[in-house]
């Protein structure tokens, strides 16, 4: 439900980048990568590289041709937050 509110409307680039967070939660890459192409330059897609919740991205094929269209070097490892 939330994800569907989320996706009605005219989404911001912030909230598009929610959602590609929340569809890669949810395991469902082809949304989540189709979200990357709505804000293709927002200024946190960046943080994809690093961020631990992103793994299933960087396991799809998909995503290093996100990282081409970045202009990004390959994948850093996860960072962990802080206990």
């Amino acid at each position: 439900r939330i994800r569907s509110e989320l996706s009605a409307g005219e989404p911001t680039a912030f909230v598009a980048f929610g959602l590609v967070v929340l569809n890669a939660a949810l395991g469902d890459l082809d949304e989540a990568f189709r979200w990357t192409e709505l804000e293709p330059h927002h200024a946190w897609l960046p943080w994809l590289r690093v961020m631990h919740w992103a793994d299933p991205l960087r396991r799809d094929p998909r995503y290093q041709d996100l990282l081409r269209r970045l202009d990004l070097p390959a994948s850093s490892r996860p960072v962990l937050a802080a206990r």
